[in-house]
């Protein structure tokens, strides 16, 4: 059991396992697209029917097949994102579970790419409401699809924005779902309409690749940060308030400001116990300047300067005390 690997091994720990994803998806991609220009050119030489699973189009096809896949590879992946990161002990609003939505999502729409559930809710739109709001009622599963995954998708943005590649794929992967749209609308310009089967079925799948990698190098992330394998990031510095710069400023300009540093006041915490710190005047250090004199010899037991007076009588005061202990001695 300790020789089995776990779920998270199969995540790339490097970006050339990332890189070799994306070769390989876009080789997978690149030969759907010959495959259906070749089925499209030998259909008359086979039986009606015989080359539907090469085209793009048909239900059921080798592309709808490996947008599936995609799909659901997109949702494992969310899911792994999830389990780990509802680990972390300083997300107290609990926005991982971002990641189980996004996981229910993929699923969800993996399961539409297999089954069609969009022309299924189409038609019991245009059914029940008696309209098909726009041409065969495409509106009517396109508008909720793309309010769903824009709102999910911002939340994911915000979740994943330390990783800057998946943001990038993610941002691509919504860019080649809206050229899928444009061209099932029949938005496209005229020199390409004749591709626009081609040219749909191929963003699609490309959307699909590119939101499956986005949610690789988030796991990616996610397992190298928790490792401990990502350089620390930089604690932002705090930007002063501009009332603050004011005051400062105005300090400074001020003349003999280095004369009063010793009466500002300066914030000093207050023993245990107290439930406020106390302010506190901060005094400035004694400053003690040399004095050539004579009686420098004279100890002083003060922290203070003594007059020359102070001196003499302390002079006489200790030459007395001294006269009178050799007076002690003697008697002795």
């Amino acid at each position: 059991m300790d020789e089995q690997k776990r779920l998270i091994d199969i995540i790339p720990r490097r970006l050339t396992g990332a890189g070799a994803v994306l070769l390989a998806g876009l080789g997978a991609i690149a030969g759907l697209i010959g495959l259906h220009f070749w089925a499209a050119s030998a259909a008359v030489r086979f039986p009606k029917g015989t080359l539907a699973a090469l085209k793009l189009s048909t239900a059921g096809s080798l592309a709808q097949w490996f947008s599936s896949l995609l799909l659901l590879a997109a949702a494992g992946t969310s899911l792994l994102v999830y389990s780990i990161r509802r680990q972390r002990t300083d997300d107290y609003q609990g926005h991982y579970r971002v990641w189980l939505w996004a996981a229910l999502c993929w699923f969800l729409f993996a399961t539409d790419v297999a089954v069609g559930l969009n022309r299924m809710l189409q038609q019991l739109l245009v059914q029940l409401t008696g309209t098909p709001l726009w041409k065969d009622g495409v509106l009517w599963w396109i508008v909720p699809y793309t309010v769903v995954f824009a709102a999910l998708g911002s939340r994911l943005v915000l979740d994943m924005w330390p990783c800057r590649l998946a943001i990038a794929a993610f941002v691509m992967a919504s860019a080649g779902y809206g050229v899928a749209l444009l061209a099932g609308l029949g938005y496209l310009p005229e020199d390409v309409a004749g591709n626009a089967v081609a040219i749909h079925a191929g963003a699609i799948v490309l959307g699909h690749l590119l939101l499956f990698l986005a949610m690789l190098l988030q796991a990616r992330f996610v397992v190298l940060d928790f490792e401990g394998l990502l350089p620390p990031r930089k604690p932002k510095a705090a930007k002063p308030k501009k009332n603050v710069l004011k005051k400062a400023a105005a300090r400074a300009a001020e003349p003999g400001d280095e004369d009063l540093e010793g009466d500002l006041w300066r914030r000093v915490d207050a023993p245990q116990g107290t439930p406020q710190p106390v302010l506190r005047r901060a005094a400035a250090a004694p400053v003690f300047t040399p004095v050539e004199d004579e009686d420098d010899d004279v100890p002083n037991p003060t922290n203070r300067k003594l007059t020359k007076q102070e001196k003499r009588a302390l002079r006489e005061r200790l030459l007395r005390e001294r006269a009178e202990r050799e007076k002690k001695l003697s008697k002795w």
